[in-house]
C-alpha cells in the first residue's frame, strides 16, 4: 500500500500503532492498495474504512484477491452523510471475484462521489456492474469513463446481487452524467447496455451534453436500447466503433443519424494501436506514472 501526503504531526498522546494509523488515513489523499489475500473479503473498502479516508482524491486498487466489490456502502448511513466526496480519480484492476465497483443498498445522500472525474477500469473478468442508478445519480462531475476487458460486465448501471433495485428516478428521467465527455468500451464480451432494463425506460434518451468522443470496440453483445435525439450528443467530435454496429443504434430522426454518422471513424484505425501490448503491462506503467510526484 502507498500513500502520499503532505504532512503529518504525531500528537504526543497518540499511544497506539492503531491510532497513529487512523491519523495517518485521515490525512492521505492519494492511496495505492496493493491487495493479495487468500481469503474471500466482501470489499476492498468497507462501511468502516470509508470513515477514515474521507480525504481521499486519487485512489488506486491493484488487486488478484476475491474480493466481490471495491468500495461497500454502508446500508446504515446517516442521512446527510457524504460518502467519498473529494475523491476524483478512481483506478482498478481485479482478476480474481469483483462484481461491482461500488456496491449500495440505499439511496446515497447528495455530495457522495461528488466530485469524481475519471473512473478507469481494466481486467475485472467477473465485474457484473459497476454500480446502482443511486450511485450513478451522483456522478455530476465524471468526465472519463473508460472500461477494459472485463468479460462478464453487463450494464454500467445495474441492481445488487439480492435482485434489490435502487431506482431512484421516474419513468422519464433522462440518463445522466451531465460532463462525461470520454466514453471508452473495450473486449466487454457480455455487455449488453448502459443500464439493466429494469432500470431505465424503454423510451430513455441518451443525454450526454458534453460527450466528444466515444469508442466502441470488441462488444459483440451489446444492445442498443437508449434513444439517440437531436440533443443527445450535442458536442461529439469522434466515435470510434465498427460500422455494422453503428447501424443497429436506435435514433430518433434521420438528421441525428446523419450528424453522428459524420463523425464516425473506422475502428480498424485505432484497432492495431491498440492491440499491440497487453493490457496489465499498459495498466502497470499507467499507475506508475501517475503514482510519480
Amino acid at each position: 500500500m502507498a500513500m502520499n501526503f503532505n504532512y503529518l504531526v504525531l500528537d504526543q498522546n497518540i499511544e497506539n500503532i492503531a491510532q497513529w494509523l487512523k491519523l495517518l488515513l485521515i490525512k492521505t489523499k492519494q492511496l495505492r492498495m496493493v491487495v493479495d489475500c487468500q481469503h474471500s473479503v466482501h470489499a476492498v473498502i468497507n462501511p468502516d474504512f470509508e470513515n477514515d479516508i474521507h480525504n481521499l482524491e486519487f485512489l488506486i486498487i491493484d488487486s488478484g484477491s476475491n474480493y466481490k466489490n471495491a468500495i461497500q456502502v454502508s446500508s446504515k448511513t446517516e442521512c446527510g452523510e457524504k460518502i467519498l466526496p473529494k475523491l476524483q480519480q478512481m483506478y482498478l484492476r481485479c482478476e480474481n471475484g469483483m462484481e461491482s465497483l461500488i456496491a449500495t443498498s440505499s439511496k446515497l445522500s447528495a455530495g457522495s462521489f461528488q466530485g469524481l472525474v475519471k473512473i478507469h477500469i481494466y481486467v475485472c473478468k467477473y465485474m457484473k456492474y459497476l454500480f446502482t442508478w443511486s450511485v450513478a445519480e451522483c456522478l455530476v462531475q465524471l468526465e472519463e469513463l473508460e472500461i477494459s476487458y472485463c468479460l462478464e460486465l453487463k450494464h454500467v448501471i445495474g441492481n445488487d446481487s439480492n435482485n434489490t433495485l435502487v431506482c431512484c428516478k421516474s419513468k422519464d428521467e433522462e440518463i445522466m452524467f451531465p460532463k462525461l465527455k470520454f466514453l471508452y468500451l473495450d473486449s466487454l464480451l457480455a455487455f449488453e447496455c448502459m443500464c439493466a432494463p429494469e432500470e431505465c425506460s424503454d423510451n430513455m434518451k441518451v443525454q450526454w451534453a458534453s460527450m466528444e468522443n466515444i469508442t466502441v470496440l470488441d462488444c459483440p453483445n451489446w444492445k442498443p436500447r437508449l434513444i439517440f435525439g437531436q440533443q443527445s450528443v450535442p458536442a461529439l467530435q469522434e466515435f470510434y466503433c465498427e460500422k455494422e454496429w453503428l447501424e443497429q443504434l436506435n435514433w430518433e430522426d434521420e438528421d441525428t443519424k446523419k450528424r453522428i454518422q459524420s463523425v464516425h471513424l473506422e475502428i480498424s484505425k485505432i484497432k492495431a494501436l491498440m492491440k499491440l501490448e497487453l493490457i496489465y503491462p499498459c495498466f502497470k506503467r499507467l499507475i506508475d506514472s501517475l503514482m510519480t510526484p
